[in-house]
């Protein structure tokens, strides 16, 4: 009986949530998985291990961030590697392979196709401080932010406003 149980809830294709989205238990395990995405930007499988240590599915987690932030924990991810790399970037002791490391990219390649993706310059022409000439006014709206100010935008971004 057991193995049939196990059997058909592993062919579930649906997580099945008594509680509604966007209490404060579901706002806290949010911050909570912000705070380890921000600790552990380094590891190789970010995702996994966030999956393993929250005890949440893929599609959990997906429904869950994009209830509460609108975002995926891809978008979170990635996210947080670039605000990283622009913080390391600001120090020109360190190598971009380096950079590139700390911020959990698999090599230098992707991490500049990443970054000149998502700021609109490499990461080269942002350590020298092009970024004022070729970043768009979003993304330097989005630097000049404190907390508070982030989350204002990141909520109006993904069209949250109340």
């Amino acid at each position: 009986l057991y193995l049939l149980l196990a059997d058909f809830l592993a062919s579930v294709q649906y997580e099945l949530r008594s509680a509604p989205l966007n209490n404060e238990k579901d706002t806290e395990l949010v911050m909570a998985i912000s705070g380890y995405i921000d600790r552990n930007l380094s590891s190789e499988n970010l995702p996994d291990d966030i999956y393993r240590t929250f005890g949440l599915s893929e599609k959990g987690s997906y429904r869950l961030l994009k209830e509460i932030v609108g975002l995926t924990l891809k978008e979170m991810i990635d996210a947080a590697r670039i605000e990283r790399a622009c913080t390391l970037l600001q120090d020109a002791g360190i190598p971009l392979q380096i950079v590139s490391d700390e911020c959990g990219y698999s090599g230098e390649a992707t991490f500049y196709r990443r970054f000149k993706a998502a700021m609109g310059i490499t990461p080269g022409e942002y350590r020298k401080g092009a970024e004022a000439n070729a970043v768009s006014n979003d993304i330097q709206d989005y630097l000049s932010f404190d907390e508070c100010g982030v989350d204002a935008l990141l909520c109006h971004w993904a069209g949250l406003e109340e």
